[in-house]
């Protein structure tokens, strides 16, 4: 069973989380017309993390089944960021979501089809599963009164580790 990009397995009668997905996107208003985007890279100013849409040996996959030990995983009191993605839409505002809250990415360069971030630091106050979600709105969307809407979020889950259990 897969619901909400968790698959649960039933064990001892009862259903419980078995995996998770790497990742939930949504693209508006179709993969063709939204901004592309290649990779995200997350930090907690120690490592970084890629994550891309399909997984390899070395890069945290979207399209891909994760134990939730496989995550990526921090630690209660440490920040985590989006330091940069690698996108087509560099002409873009970028947003970060986590944890019921709101974080508006500044762009600090652009090389090639790499944006940089300036670093706008998430708390991580609580152990658990949560999602982090990056959005990408272009300019004009936001600018030009009856433009169609385009955009790309990406749902990247995370474990926080640490505090009371």
């Amino acid at each position: 069973v897969v619901t909400g990009g968790c698959a649960l397995r039933k064990e001892s009668g009862a259903w419980r989380l078995w995996k998770l997905s790497g990742g939930l996107r949504f693209s508006a208003p179709t993969p063709e017309d939204a901004p592309y985007l290649a990779a995200l890279y997350i930090t907690n100013g120690t490592r970084v993390d890629t994550v891309t849409p399909r997984p390899d040996t070395l890069h945290f996959g979207i399209q891909r089944l994760y134990r939730p030990e496989e995550l990526p995983t921090f630690t209660v009191g440490e920040s985590l960021w989006v330091q940069s993605a690698l996108t087509m839409a560099t002409e873009a505002q970028n947003f970060a979501f986590f944890d019921g809250q709101r974080y508006q990415l500044a762009r600090s360069s652009v090389n090639n089809y790499l944006v940089s971030f300036q670093p706008n630091k998430i708390p991580l106050t609580r152990p658990g599963l949560f999602r982090l979600y990056f959005e990408q709105i272009p300019f004009e969307v936001l600018y030009e009164a009856g433009g169609s809407l385009t955009a790309v979020v990406w749902g990247m889950p995370i474990r926080v580790i640490g505090g009371a259990q």
